[in-house]
């Protein structure tokens, strides 16, 4: 229940839950990969080893010590994201509430400090309700941090969304829409041929604790600043849609057509599990449609990508 977060080649994961024993973490993790393993393997295969040998691991976990300055608390559904050399973690739960606290990690001085977390528009300084199971990002076209969802204390769905133009900036209130409060639900930043810099909300929970099979839109003028309320782009045509809980999504702008692709999670009231990921395509118009692939448990997921592009 750890969140990961890619940056460039590693992966870094910050607390999450284990459950033998049931603990809390606010310890951060790095999982390196070994870029060059499909090359390596490839050379044995020409040398007619069988069983590559003597690869060393292909990947290799480092706890990252000789952190400093305010550190976390342990945490679990938090929000986070990378912003540069910054790691910017948002609430969670401490398994009895959700937080209102929030914190960036620099990874080159290793160095934690506090947020604020104040909101704009606000008369009284304000700070960002508690919340756990939201998600964020950064956009990578205009450097706005993104926000939206979650739970808040009383175990209501949130239906905000908040941009900040920096790491440590005043949080400005775009929208908070009762249609489209969720939690657990994945966001990716892409490029729409039409309407500019887009944050997709894909997915989560509905306020009456069922999964959202359906892709919600916000659309800008001028970068993530000048946001509408979000536009819903898909629901769900037919029964054959299901994202499920635990869902993984993301983006691909060309030639004018956005194409988002889902890997399902976890799928309530079904028998057996299967691995699929859906190809949703939206054109200039916002007219979506979808497709869909297949694999059984335990394939890979990106063989079945690659077959939809």
């Amino acid at each position: 229940d750890a969140l990961p977060i890619c940056l460039s080649q590693p992966i870094i994961i910050f607390g999450g839950m284990s459950m033998a024993p049931e603990m809390l973490h606010n310890s951060l993790w790095v999982l390196r990969i070994d870029l060059d393993f499909e090359k390596k393997i490839e050379d044995h295969k020409q040398k007619a080893i069988r069983t590559p040998s003597g690869l060393g691991p292909l990947t290799h976990w480092d706890e990252l010590s000789g952190c400093s300055g305010a550190i976390p608390s342990p945490r679990h559904a938090h929000a986070s994201t990378i912003v540069g050399d910054d790691l910017i973690v948002i609430g969670g739960s401490d398994d009895t509430h959700p937080l209102e606290d929030g914190f960036t990690f620099n990874l080159i001085s290793r160095t934690w400090r506090p947020l604020e977390l104040t909101i704009s528009p606000s008369a009284s300084n304000a700070r960002l309700p508690a919340r756990e199971m939201a998600s964020m990002c950064v956009h990578p076209a205009t450097g706005v941090i993104f926000l939206a969802g979650g739970r808040d204390g009383d175990g209501l769905m949130i239906g905000d969304g908040y941009s900040a133009k920096s790491v440590g900036d005043t949080l400005e209130k775009l929208y908070d829409c009762e249609t489209h409060r969720r939690c657990c639900h994945t966001i990716v930043p892409s490029v729409h041929q039409k309407l500019g810099p887009v944050c997709l909300l894909v997915g989560g929970f509905t306020p009456a604790g069922m999964p959202q099979d359906d892709v919600v839109i916000t659309t800008t003028s001028s970068g993530l600043r000048a946001i509408t309320a979000p536009r819903k782009l898909l629901r769900k045509p037919a029964d054959e849609l299901h994202f499920g809980l635990g869902h993984s999504s993301a983006t691909l702008a060309c030639d004018g057509i956005l194409r988002i692709f889902v890997v399902t999670g976890i799928i309530p009231n079904t028998v057996g599990s299967t691995l699929s990921v859906y190809e949703l395509i939206v054109d200039g118009s916002d007219g979506p449609h979808a497709a869909a692939g297949s694999l059984d448990k335990g394939a890979r997921a990106i063989e079945c990508v690659q077959e939809l592009l």
